[in-house]
């Protein structure tokens, strides 16, 4: 294991002093890490803070043991900081990470021990237990993705032990308050993952005890607000959706009849279409999409000749382009991106993970140009 952590850290820092910065026609880009793609690769859901800095997950797999080291790490363009790694407890680590402006990340990993599962919030140095699942544990189990705000306060759902109750909850380190369960509101508890601003509202998508399903807004007095649901023309939303702070949510949705996917952010009631499917997408990724405080969206997109991928900012895939399938980063064409819903900051940044034609990867910030 010792080899394995050495050889990840030398991989990752040399591609990240070798590193570059190119341009597109309205961004230039940043390669924050880069690996071969076979004995190291990078997590599709880099997460990017207000100043520019990217949470993300790295994987050293031995072809010669066999065995695989996973870590989380944080980067700016030089070197990286280890957030976590498998020697801090970890057996792997496959949640999404989720980063603060202080540079704080949380994640979810599976602990070495009985236990099932760990969510922790750290910033380089020792980690904060939020909380723990197993069969002596108050938790059975999370979902993989949690919310991290700026007050060190990491939301998440998941499952109980005792009557396998199901909820949203919410912890600093300390105690971990319960913001819903299934068994005392309205919702089924379907435990999709919550997007928490730093006024401890909180957006996800669920369904209700009369069979609605919707994305909703939680206030920090329990109040719920519904942003949309299936009662309209709207149905199948995705999991994932993101929250500003003003209390606005950007999330994608089917028309009843399944005829278009559209893009949608709103407050609780009238919605503003971002982007559809009837023009040049033909689907958007299940990563969900981003939004910052300004009220601007990026999301993850494949356009209709089922070849191209890329971020996007809009409805137009050539014109809203942030990163896409044939640009050049580094001297190297990408082929693939991906990208969650954390990927977009207050400066208009975003961060991504391409993979390019000769199967290598990188996670790359974009920033617009001036």
């Amino acid at each position: 294991m010792v080899r394995l952590v050495a050889t990840l850290v030398a991989a990752v820092v040399l591609s990240v002093a070798v590193a570059a910065t190119s341009f597109a026609a309205n961004y230039s880009y940043r390669t924050i890490a880069a690996a071969d793609g076979a004995t190291l690769s990078l997590g599709q859901c880099p997460a990017i803070n207000n100043f520019g800095a990217v949470a993300f997950l790295a994987t050293e797999f031995d072809p010669e043991t066999f065995n695989t080291e996973d870590r989380v790490l944080r980067g700016t363009g030089g070197p990286l900081t280890t957030i976590a790694d498998e020697s801090d407890g970890f057996t792997s680590i496959s949640g999404d990470p989720s980063i603060n402006d202080l540079g704080a990340v949380a994640f979810d990993g599976n602990p070495s021990g009985p236990d099932a599962e760990l969510i922790v919030r750290g910033s380089g140095g020792p980690l904060t237990e939020i909380a723990r699942a197993g069969g002596a544990q108050r938790f059975d189990s999370f979902t993989a993705d949690v919310s991290l705000n700026n007050l060190g306060r990491v939301a998440f759902t998941g499952e109980l032990n005792a009557d396998g109750d199901e909820g949203l909850f919410e912890g600093a380190g300390g105690p971990v308050a319960t913001r819903y369960l299934a068994s005392t509101s309205q919702f089924v508890g379907s435990i999709a993952p919550p997007s928490l601003n730093d006024l401890e509202q909180v957006a996800f998508t669920e369904e209700t005890d009369a069979g609605v399903r919707g994305v909703f807004r939680q206030n920090p007095g329990g109040a719920v607000t519904t942003i949309a649901d299936d009662t309209g023309e709207l149905q199948s939303f995705n999991d994932r959706v993101s929250l500003n702070n003003l209390g606005r949510v950007a999330f994608n949705a089917f028309d009843d009849d399944f005829t278009r996917e559209a893009l949608f952010t709103g407050r609780g009631g009238a919605l503003t279409e971002v982007a559809n499917t009837l023009g040049g997408y033909s689907s958007f990724g299940s990563g969900g999409p981003s939004l910052n405080d300004l009220g601007r969206v990026a999301f993850q997109a494949e356009l209709d000749d089922f070849a191209t991928s890329g971020v996007f900012t809009g409805p137009d895939p050539v014109a809203d382009a942030v990163i896409r399938t044939g640009d050049t980063v580094d001297g190297k064409t990408v082929q693939f991106v991906t990208a969650c819903r954390e990927m977009l900051n207050a400066r208009g940044q975003v961060a991504a993970r391409v993979t390019f034609e000769d199967f290598s990867e990188a996670i790359v910030r974009a920033t617009p140009r001036p």
